[in-house]
């Protein structure tokens, strides 16, 4: 069957135009390129048409995320560069006290995590009674996070063996009188309780009261009335004689 020169222009045409449709609608389709002859590029795609394809493009899925984005703070690695938020972070120390001062290993985040603060100036974070600025007190714990433990606010104490009240030796510091101990180093025996400074002085040959006198305004110096003998009995050692060995006796 012959068909005219118009009707065989027409279907000539309409060949061209699908054809022409089909290849259009191929171009189109999401995820594709294609090559210098116009067939689809099975190697490479540009999921999220960020102009970046998928051999250059870290995440095809975002569409800001390409070599040519700017990196934020954003838990992404934005610009396909050295990793994840890198530069931009924060580091953030457990404030385990709630003090507000941190100690311990950092986290490295955009945003300030809960239970957690900018600085690492904590010298004890598991009480909010030492932080820096703190008071000092006496308490066993350094408050202000300087110089140790309850400096310049301690006591001195001595021990206090013969419990008369009065203390000697080397002194210990402490926020209160330990058992045994006395605030005063003012004893001048701490074995005998009978000697302290509230002692009255006895005629003993003993510096009873600790003043640093022995026997002071109890004896007396006496001329000898004839060799070996004397008006009243004489200090020694603790004891009335009359042994002839001294001048000094107890009236």
């Amino acid at each position: 069957m012959r068909c005219s020169f118009f009707a065989c222009a027409l279907v000539l045409l309409a060949a061209c135009g699908e054809g022409s449709d089909s290849s259009s609608a191929g171009a189109g389709d999401s995820g594709q390129s294609y090559d210098s002859g116009g067939k689809v590029d099975t190697d490479k795609g540009d999921a999220d048409h960020d102009g970046y394809d998928d051999t250059e493009d870290c995440d095809d899925v975002l569409p800001d995320v390409n070599p040519g984005a700017s990196e934020v703070c954003d838990g992404i690695d934005n610009n396909c560069v050295e990793g994840i938020d890198e530069g931009l972070t924060t580091p953030f120390y457990p404030d385990t006290d709630g003090d507000t001062y941190g100690a311990g290993t950092p986290v490295e985040a955009c945003t300030q995590p809960t239970g957690f603060v900018e600085n690492a100036d904590d010298c004890d974070d598991t009480t909010a009674a030492a932080y820096p600025g703190a008071f000092e007190v006496c308490d066993g714990i350094d408050n202000n996070c300087l110089d140790g433990v309850d400096e310049g606010v301690t006591t001195p104490f001595y021990a206090d063996g013969d419990a008369d009240g009065f203390g000697a030796g080397t002194a210990m510091d402490a926020c209160a009188a330990p058992t045994g101990y006395v605030g005063n180093a003012d004893d001048c025996d701490d074995i005998d309780a009978a000697i302290s400074p509230h002692a009255e002085e006895e005629c003993n040959s003993v510096d009873d009261n600790c003043n640093g006198d022995v026997d002071e305004d109890l004896c007396t110096s006496r001329y000898e009335r004839e060799e070996g003998v004397w008006d009243n009995f004489y200090c020694l050692d603790g004891e009335y004689t009359t042994t002839y060995t001294s001048s000094k006796f107890c009236p």
